[in-house]
């Protein structure tokens, strides 16, 4: 029995040159297509930014950050160069303060960091341990005024209430979620108490006559009365598990 094989008939050079044809323009036109619609998103979400459309004020809060504070610089870096941050509510505790007060206030974040590094020379001069809150106190106001923060500047944002310090109360033990105060030096008193800790000072932070030590000791985040808690973003340098829980 004599089997019957079709074999396809090779395509001649003027047809193989028309497909080749086809379909370069087919994926020409789907990659002008891609363009133009990535465009199109790209021009609408930069006309009206996120925190402009949001029926809520985000709540972004910081925690602590020891020495990763590096991580937070970028995020702050992130949100500056693609968010209005006027509508954003801010907390943070210890280290994510200082972060916190430069994405409200519109500090250099280079001048956060220069502010660190004399705060970690003026700690390696006079010893690590129990270190003096008032004469750090007055060593940070300094700081405040190099920097460029004014008395000015510290009344118009506790007046605007957007930013929470977190601390922990000693007596009786609890964390507080304190709104930035009206003046510079409480201001400093508030933010050292955050990240107060024995035996690197000597005593508790003392912020409107109350001791207060690290918010750390209390809660991974720092969040006021009446803020749901599903809605806030949380932002930490810490493993993933820290941010499983409320604080």
């Amino acid at each position: 029995m004599t089997q019957n094989h079709s074999y396809p008939v090779p395509l001649q050079p003027s047809h193989r040159r028309r497909h080749a044809i086809r379909g370069a323009r087919s994926i020409i036109f789907l990659l002008l297509t891609r363009a133009l619609y990535s465009l199109y998103w790209r021009r609408k979400s930069s006309a009206i930014p996120r925190a402009i459309t949001c029926e809520h004020k985000p709540f972004l809060a910081f925690s602590g950050s020891g020495l990763l504070l590096a991580y937070f610089h970028g995020i702050v870096t992130y949100i500056r160069d693609h968010f209005y941050v006027d509508n954003i509510q801010l907390s943070g505790i210890s280290g994510g303060c200082s972060t916190m007060l430069a994405l409200a206030m519109g500090i250099d974040l280079y001048q956060i960091l220069l502010l660190g590094l004399h705060q970690k020379k003026k700690f390696l001069a006079n010893g690590v341990y129990l270190n003096d809150f008032e004469s750090i106190l007055e060593d940070t106001l300094q700081q405040f005024e190099a920097i460029g923060i004014s008395e000015e500047d510290v009344a118009r944002l506790s007046a605007r209430r957007q930013c929470f310090i977190g601390v922990t109360r000693c007596f009786p033990p609890k964390h507080c979620s304190v709104a930035t105060p009206a003046s510079r030096r409480d201001l400093a008193a508030l933010w050292l108490s955050s990240m107060s800790v024995v035996p690197f000072f000597r005593t508790p932070g003392v912020f409107q006559g109350k001791y207060y030590v690290d918010g750390g000791f209390s809660a991974m985040y720092s969040v006021p009365d009446g803020q749901p808690w599903d809605e806030v973003i949380k932002v930490t340098c810490f493993p993933w598990w820290a941010t499983v829980f409320p604080p």
